[in-house]
């Protein structure tokens, strides 16, 4: 990421090549960077419980609680994410001089991991092996990656599709970073166009910041508390289902 988009920088007035060219790498940086994160926690947590399911059978018998065992999960896991996405951030906060709060940015990105942790472990609970869990990871990725909004701008998407994305993680990891970021460094003035053009405003545009292009501020674009609390909202509802996988998974066992 700082080799690719470490040199972006915005002149001052940005002229419309500068500040598009800024906006590009504004807003794959904070793409990638969020995806990275929902891929540690998804690819950390995918294998844990399919892998250890003859232990956690005879933990059961002996009275382990699954909300327990799933917070165990959760913990440890979460400790992983903190170092990754602090390792992540450090890097390319400075290399590719990132202008939001560095507190900011470490918690949803946190955050985001986290989510993928949840995911990861609801493959996990779902698959009847490694190699399926595994599998599986890719396919969800991908269909978040889709419809993240990084690579076609929700709004101009069919409206059939703009429902579900509310339900992805990686679009409001994604709007929620590039909102910050694009807010914290110069936005752009379009110049009016020239005087007399024939069927054209010669009122000078309303200013652009570098989230433009991905989500627009007119009435495409969610406050910043809306996005963590969607985020969690998805990161509370997965676990539930992870628990209730599980209960599932004891009721039609064999060995239950």
């Amino acid at each position: 990421l700082v080799l690719v988009f470490g040199n972006q920088k915005v002149s001052e007035p940005p002229t419309y090549e500068s500040w598009g060219s800024s906006a590009r790498g504004v807003g794959t940086t904070m793409f990638l960077m969020s995806l990275a994160a929902l891929w540690f926690g998804a690819s950390n947590a995918v294998r844990e419980i399919v892998g250890e399911w003859a232990i956690y059978q005879r933990e059961r018998m002996v009275n382990l609680r699954i909300p327990a065992y799933v917070a165990s999960k959760f913990t440890v896991l979460g400790g992983l994410s903190v170092v990754q996405c602090g390792v992540l951030l450090l890097i390319t906060s400075f290399g590719c001089r990132l202008q939001a709060p560095f507190l900011l940015l470490f918690f949803l990105l946190l955050l985001t991991s986290l989510v993928g942790v949840a995911i990861g472990l609801l493959l996990s609970a779902l698959a009847r092996s490694s190699e399926v869990a595994i599998g599986l990871l890719p396919i969800a990725l991908l269909a978040m990656v889709i419809m993240s909004g990084a690579m076609h701008p929700i709004h101009s998407m069919h409206w059939t599709m703009k429902g579900p994305c509310l339900g992805n993680p990686a679009r409001w990891a994604f709007e929620s970073m590039v909102v910050v970021e694009a807010s914290r460094r110069p936005a752009f003035n379009p110049p009016p166009p020239p005087t007399g053009t024939a069927g054209v405003s010669n009122e000078p545009s309303d200013p652009k910041d570098m989230a433009e292009e991905f989500f627009p501020s007119k009435n495409h674009r969610w406050p910043l508390v809306i996005s963590i609390l969607a985020m969690m909202a998805i990161f509370g509802l997965t676990g539930a289902i992870i628990v209730g996988v599980l209960r599932s998974r004891d009721i039609f066992s064999p060995s239950r």
